[in-house]
């Protein structure tokens, strides 16, 4: 009898043992599928961080690119070489009597095309679609004759317009 006793101890610990195995299986079974819940949550995060990065990037290379594009712009103008500023005009846009003319609606804005380089430092830039715009002061409007501009700091604002896969330089205006 005391080995029967002792074997339906044993029996009775193995499968108190064994129940507690399959308790800990299925806590660790739960707490393993929200583990990787856990992770899928977290690799959206890191990748929507990384697009947020990548799009901040690409702005930065297009401010750059259009920063560069401007000075070529008004360096050619002031030259005098219409042509190569011509290229990278939008058609809102037309040169005549040293003065980049801006078409909005029926209102021609006028910019009048200065002597010497201008001096400036971009304050701000946005891209919303297929629209760029960016605001330069004006630290030296490039005029020779007369006092344009000078008498306090005015903005150059100029924006482009993505046409055909192309930036192309849609305004240019002083704001006095």
């Amino acid at each position: 009898m005391a080995a029967k006793v002792k074997m339906l101890g044993s029996v009775l610990i193995c499968i108190l043992f064994l129940l507690g195995c399959s308790n800990q299986s299925s806590d660790l079974a739960k707490e393993n599928s929200q583990l990787k819940t856990e992770i899928q949550s977290l690799k959206q995060q890191v990748d929507s961080a990384n697009n947020k990065v990548k799009q901040q990037a690409e702005l930065y290379d297009l401010r750059n690119n259009l920063d560069n594009d401007l000075h070529n712009t008004l360096t050619a103008l002031i030259k005098g070489d219409y042509q190569t500023a011509e290229k990278n005009l939008a058609p809102s846009m037309r040169i005549q009597d040293k003065k980049l003319i801006t078409k909005t609606g029926s209102v021609d804005y006028e910019f009048i095309i200065p002597d010497r380089p201008m001096n400036l430092r971009q304050r701000t830039y946005l891209r919303n679609g297929d629209n760029y715009t960016a605001v330069y002061e004006i630290y030296d409007a490039g005029y020779t004759s007369g006092n344009k501009y000078d008498d306090r700091t005015n903005t150059l604002n100029v924006a482009y317009s993505l046409i055909n896969g192309q930036w192309k330089l849609s305004s240019l205006m002083i704001d006095e």
